[in-house]
């Protein structure tokens, strides 16, 4: 067995080598020639990719919406290590094409006691649309749009899907009406 810490002084418990590879590698060490059966024929399983998601619900339609949180700027994290300072962000609902503002500071429009940041496995990428302004023109707060893309869309059918979009009650983070806008990323992936 092999004992590691990490820096917190956590201590993790390795059972030597582990895994298909591991054990093949293990059987060579100890000059054990012959090959188990079944090792060496079995499949190497996909990884997938866990990270921290911010989980959303729809007003409207109650279906989860996750966003990555790395990918957001670790804009609901620690004040040190937020790449993008804005309260809330604004992001549209597969479920029932709502645009919906959403935020995890209390406080801010957008908040619920639902919404929290969770770890889940990635799907697509989410990225930065644009920065949302609402029709207060002496406000300064401004709304970054984000959606997570699973495969790239031609432009058609992107527009298609954004003129099906639903922007009634999106507001900022002050609570003004946020202008509904064109968005111009669609054919890029």
């Amino acid at each position: 067995m092999k004992f590691l810490r990490d820096e917190s002084g956590e201590v993790l418990v390795f059972p030597g080598l582990f895994g298909t590879r591991g054990q093949l590698r293990a059987a060579e060490l100890h000059g054990e020639g012959a090959r188990k059966p079944g090792l060496a024929d079995a499949q190497p399983s996909v990884i997938r990719r866990r990270a921290a998601h911010c989980c959303f619900y729809c007003r409207w339609c109650e279906a989860s919406i996750l966003l990555e949180h790395n990918s957001m700027g670790m804009m609901f994290g620690q004040p040190a290590v937020r790449q993008i300072d804005a309260r809330s962000i604004a992001t549209i609902c597969r479920g029932c094409g709502h645009v919906g503002d959403y935020s995890l500071f209390r406080a801010c429009h957008g908040f619920e006691t639902r919404h929290k940041i969770i770890d889940s496995e990635a799907v697509g990428k989410t990225i930065l649309v644009d920065w949302l302004h609402c029709e207060e023109k002496t406000c300064t707060a401004r709304v970054p749009f984000f959606m997570t893309m699973e495969n790239p869309m031609e432009e058609m059918e992107g527009r298609k899907l954004e003129a099906s979009w639903l922007w009634e009650g999106v507001e900022c983070a002050s609570g003004h009406p946020i202008v509904p806008t064109t968005l111009g990323i669609w054919g890029k992936g």
